[in-house]
């Protein structure tokens, strides 16, 4: 991370390739968006609190599959515009799911 360019992201993107994602999951815009929808964090979390609610949601012996599963979950289930709520296996916790089916 002392090197210019590289931030949180970058460096555990590079530890997920020696560790796995049983001990790093580098936190993007889909784990970002499905972290807050879930109500896992606030809408004002930060990079960190983000990474430690996903990494304490997913047990860790199942971490480093489930991550890559919710990873594809948030960017074709998940998605920014047009969420398919009604396909999500999670939309029984979902928090912004429980919002927009209460506005209908």
């Amino acid at each position: 991370m002392e090197l210019p360019g590289i931030g949180n992201k970058t460096a555990d993107v590079l530890l997920t390739d020696y560790y796995t994602y049983k001990e790093v999951i580098p936190i993007d815009t889909h784990y970002y968006r499905l972290a807050k929808r879930l109500g896992l964090v606030k809408q004002d979390a930060k990079y960190e609190e983000i990474q430690n609610a996903l990494t304490n949601f997913i047990a860790k012996e199942k971490r480093d599959r489930t991550a890559g599963l919710l990873w594809l979950l948030a960017k074709h289930t998940c998605r920014v515009r047009n969420p398919k709520c009604y396909e999500c296996p999670l939309n029984h916790l979902c928090l912004y799911e429980r919002k927009t089916t209460r506005k209908k």
